[in-house]
């Protein structure tokens, strides 16, 4: 067996010491992980917990209630990989795992403490381009919550979704998040949220490629679900959508020639067509390698902003992700 940081430099500032098991509840997951040299093990096998754990969950039946898998790990450092809440099927789960050997946590995590310094402090819109892209994103509030991991290092008892530490999210619900601590007292980043109370975003802004995802209560196989993952399939296809949002609300969605936008709107339930995620990615170490065709997690951060809709349990929550975005402080 490899030593475990050779395998996944990124991870050493995450867990120093190099005891790492990595856990899955799938059997193919645990083989994938154990072919790249990884030390792994069954969930179903876990008696006595290692003191740091990257838990990858395929299916929430195998896994277990929540606060089970809390209980099982609660001596343990959890670094959380929610395939389950994407596509936990083989080939994406391979792909994903490919994405996170080549992340650095420490210099992601570096991103996300700037990105919050900025966001804590601007007082001015902040202007969102590309070659097709021309965004206006505005902060509201003044007493914003700020959903992201600011330190790589877990403690013992934290379970963190890989998640905060490659993105910065203005919570829009305003009722989870940092509020200044280093990570997010939700693992899910779904279902939280029905529209933005923190911030404003008009214009125009070309989405590379979609992810799709879904909170424990909606069935993998829901129809708005499977109808926004063929979307998704579309735009990844096509080679990405263009969108148009007014006052934080999805006014068009083009892709091919078609306008997707009540498409859209229908999957992502109650809160239909409003924003309710802007979020700035920081693991640029990943850029060169995405694979939209892929719903997968780690796609999202992948440097420049994601934009969402749905909150993933009336309705599919939906990323637009624009990774060669590029986001400065709007002239005075």
């Amino acid at each position: 067996m490899k030593d475990v940081f050779e395998v996944w430099p990124g991870l050493r500032s995450v867990f120093p010491d190099g005891d790492v098991l990595f856990v899955s509840d799938q059997q193919y997951v645990v083989d994938l992980m154990a072919a790249r040299g990884l030390p792994s093990e069954h969930l179903a096998e876990i008696s006595e917990p290692p003191g740091s754990v990257v838990l990858v969950g395929c299916d929430y039946t195998s896994l277990g209630p929540r606060e089970a898998l809390h209980d099982l790990f609660a001596a343990s450092r959890v670094l959380w990989v929610p395939l389950v809440s994407f596509d936990p099927h083989p080939e994406a789960a391979a792909y994903s795992l490919g994405l996170l050997l080549a992340s650095d946590l420490e210099a992601s995590t570096k991103g996300n403490r700037d990105w919050t310094s900025v966001l804590r402090r601007a007082r001015r819109p902040l202007s969102v381009s590309s070659d097709r892209t021309s965004l206006t994103f505005r902060v509201v509030r003044d007493d914003i919550v700020v959903v992201t991991r600011l330190q790589p290092l877990l403690d013992v008892g934290e379970f963190v979704s890989v998640a905060e530490y490659f993105e910065v999210d203005i919570d829009s619900s305003l009722d989870v998040g940092t509020g200044g601590d280093d990570r997010a007292d939700a693992d899910d980043r779904t279902g939280t949220s029905t529209g933005s109370a923190s911030y404003t975003a008009d214009g125009t802004f070309w989405a590379d490629g979609l992810c799709v995802a879904r909170h424990p209560q909606l069935d993998f196989d829901a129809p708005v679900l499977r109808r926004a993952r063929e979307i998704a399939a579309r735009v990844a296809e096509a080679g990405g959508m263009l969108v148009r949002v007014e006052d934080c609300r999805i006014v068009s969605a083009v892709c091919g020639d078609t306008d997707w936008a009540q498409d859209l709107a229908r999957c992502a339930g109650e809160s239909g067509a409003r924003l309710v995620e802007f979020s700035f990615g920081t693991n640029h170490a990943i850029l060169d390698t995405l694979d939209w065709s892929v719903n997968s997690q780690i796609n999202e951060g992948a440097g420049g902003v994601h934009i969402g809709v749905g909150d993933g349990v009336s309705g599919a929550h939906i990323d637009f992700v624009l990774p060669a975005a590029r986001v400065a402080l709007a002239a005075a």
